[in-house]
């Protein structure tokens, strides 16, 4: 059973659907399917996605179920829960919960002795100015409870700390998390675990700007990258997931590789459905989203690499807040052999709308790959600067 995902874009979610597809899917969703139904053998509707309604829906529909997975990081408590009830494998809705409330995940991973920034937690602005001061500068403020890495802000200075505290307060209890930003590459440790034991499926070298909060530019997947079988990177990496209690499922763990080891920065339960898993698979060849199927079922799974390359994921987003105007994407880029994938996820007319402090959701992406991770993030970029999007700009009110 899938539970939610009738709204993520068909670029997204068309591929996992393919490979879900092969099992009778059901899925369990508010939003009915439309393209998405040649891939589904039923569909139930509750009246929201609460587990009381979800299971609800299950009970009447009298229909058996081996597994539950969700493409949506927001679902993953509700999802985990209810696994958990059905009595079939389960991420943890207690490892879930923790992982989404980065205070808590911090305190767990310090608990555990796993390698964690300097970190705080400040209500109200006076408090968080202080914490920033207290670690040191630069700080990162992180909203406690946003998911798919929104509310993030990189500061410098006590000005900035005030300016960006406000927009980082969205938990029901408050206070923001005032973490070190610690020097170094930013992975993307990919695992699988099954019965409470992880293993590394793929790495991403992730580059994040902050606009002012973070955005991801590109993943890089080289299915060659040396961070993918060291020791301490799967010890940093499948060590969190063990503090956390983590039975089955798939996990994104997010590490800063500092001058003295990895160190975890982020923990995200998620099933393999979104732009990242296909780059891993034209890099590798390995299916995330039918391990994670196999995680859910409580089945074995067997890997082996079927390629041996490098893949970049590189993103494009909207420059203003406003009205899509035009979408462009040469058609000979379209035609070469190193373009695997790319096109928008926003169409002409749309809204799009962002706050002054937010960072845009990713507008448009391509996937390219070559032999050499170099050449990969090379022809990204040249692809990248090729596609064009114009948006005719609305300021948002105050």
């Amino acid at each position: 059973m899938l539970i939610g995902g009738m709204s993520i874009h068909p670029a997204v979610a068309r591929p996992a659907l393919q490979t879900l597809a092969l099992y009778d899917l059901v899925v369990a969703d508010t939003v009915q399917a439309s393209w998405q139904a040649p891939y589904i053998r039923d569909e139930l509707h509750p009246l929201d996605l609460s587990i009381d309604h979800v299971l609800r829906s299950i009970a009447a529909s009298r229909q058996p179920v081996a597994g539950v997975l969700t493409f949506s990081e927001h679902l993953t408590m509700l999802t985990a829960a209810v696994a958990e009830r059905l009595d079939v494998p389960s991420y943890g809705s207690r490892a879930a919960m923790t992982a989404g409330d980065k205070w808590r995940l911090h305190q767990r991973l310090q608990a555990a002795g796993c390698p964690t920034p300097p970190a705080r937690l400040a209500i109200g602005v006076d408090e968080t100015v202080a914490a920033a001061a207290g670690i040191g500068y630069p700080v990162v403020l992180k909203a406690r409870a946003r998911t798919e890495g929104r509310g993030v802000f990189l500061a410098h200075s006590a000005s900035e700390v005030v300016a960006f505290s406000a927009a980082a307060v969205d938990h029901p209890r408050g206070g923001v998390v005032v973490e070190a930003y610690l020097p170094g590459p930013e992975l993307t440790v990919i695992c699988l675990t099954q019965a409470g034991h992880s293993s590394i499926v793929a790495v991403a070298r992730t580059m994040t700007d902050f606009v002012p909060s973070a955005t991801v530019l590109r993943q890089l997947v080289d299915a060659g990258d040396p961070a993918r079988t060291s020791p301490p990177v799967a010890q940093a990496a499948c060590g969190a997931l063990s503090a956390l209690g983590v039975r089955d499922g798939c996990s994104e763990v997010k590490l800063r590789l500092t001058p003295h080891g990895p160190v975890v920065i982020g923990v995200n339960p998620v099933a393999g459905g979104n732009l990242l898993a296909q780059t891993v698979h034209l890099a590798s060849g390995a299916d995330l989203v039918a391990e994670c199927a196999a995680a859910a079922l409580g089945l074995p799974v067997g890997r082996a690499d079927q390629e041996y390359q490098s893949a970049v994921l590189e993103y494009v987003h909207a420059p203003a807040t406003g009205r899509v105007r035009h979408l462009a994407v040469p058609e000979d880029l379209t035609g070469m052999p190193w373009v695997q994938q790319m096109g928008w996820l926003v169409a002409p007319e749309e809204q799009l709308i962002f706050g002054p402090k937010e960072a845009p959701a990713p507008a448009g992406y391509v996937i390219v790959t070559s032999r050499d991770p170099r050449q990969s993030l090379a022809l990204a970029h040249r692809a990248r600067a090729r596609m064009r999007i114009d948006i005719e700009a609305t300021e948002l009110a105050a």
